[in-house]
């Protein structure tokens, strides 16, 4: 998909943030800036801004007929780009605070979120590797589901639903799952994800990083890296 020219480095599972699997304000470093997103917002088109809670931002952008790409901050810090297809369907994350990259090496299973609208659910899997320093093998599965509710935000409708994540690894680091809340645009093929819970092996853990306010071009803070809710606690 990608023609924008960064490092064959990793969304990983373009589709889903990947820093989000890990947890929140574990990657920031300080970073307000770097070339790969730089580039994204010269040659892409903003389409979307997504505040959310735990002073979580992600910025959507679709860019022509390569797809989406979609920067994460946290706490006004960049961490990572996702990219997808046209479809949805899964592609690789670029991790800018860090070890964190994924890349997709086979599809065993696309995604495809046109066919979620029609049917109500959808999987997807991958085998990926994963940037620990070292790369280490693993297995993302993914199931999305769709009820027939509807949600308008600043204009935009979105349908309502779920999306689950596993990942299997026989490293030592362990799987997981984690399963979200989801915004689906109506007429956009990416998500937008909110309030999760994670389980591993050792604990089960909630993250409040709901949908807190939708910003399309025009609105204030459109495009801004900087978090507008939960910024002022500790993460």
């Amino acid at each position: 998909m990608r023609a924008i020219a960064t490092p064959r480095v990793t969304r990983a599972a373009a589709l889903l943030p990947l820093c989000a699997l890990f947890g929140t304000g574990v990657l920031a470093t300080g970073a307000l800036s770097h070339p790969l997103v730089d580039e994204i917002t010269e040659r892409c088109t903003p389409i979307v801004t997504a505040q959310k809670g735990m002073c979580e931002v992600e910025l959507f952008y679709r860019c022509d007929d390569q797809g989406y790409a979609i920067v994460s901050s946290e706490a006004g810090e960049l961490v990572g780009v996702e990219f997808s297809d046209l479809t949805g369907d899964l592609g690789d994350f670029v991790s800018l605070a860090g070890p964190g990259s994924v890349t997709v090496q086979t599809t065993l299973d696309p995604l495809d979120l046109n066919l979620l609208r029609e049917t109500g659910s959808e999987t997807a899997r991958t085998e990926s590797t994963l940037d620990l320093g070292e790369e280490v093998a693993i297995t993302l599965s993914l199931r999305l589901e769709l009820s027939e509710n509807t949600v308008t935000r600043n204009g935009m409708t979105f349908r309502t639903g779920s999306a689950g994540m596993d990942m299997e690894t026989e490293a030592s680091i362990g799987g997981f799952s984690r399963v979200w809340d989801l915004l689906l645009p109506e007429t956009e093929n990416f998500v937008i994800l909110g309030r999760s819970t994670m389980v591993t092996d050792r604990d089960t853990r909630e993250f409040d990083t709901d949908v807190r306010e939708i910003l399309v071009p025009g609105n204030p803070g459109f495009q801004s890296h900087q978090g507008r809710f939960d910024c002022g606690e500790e993460l």
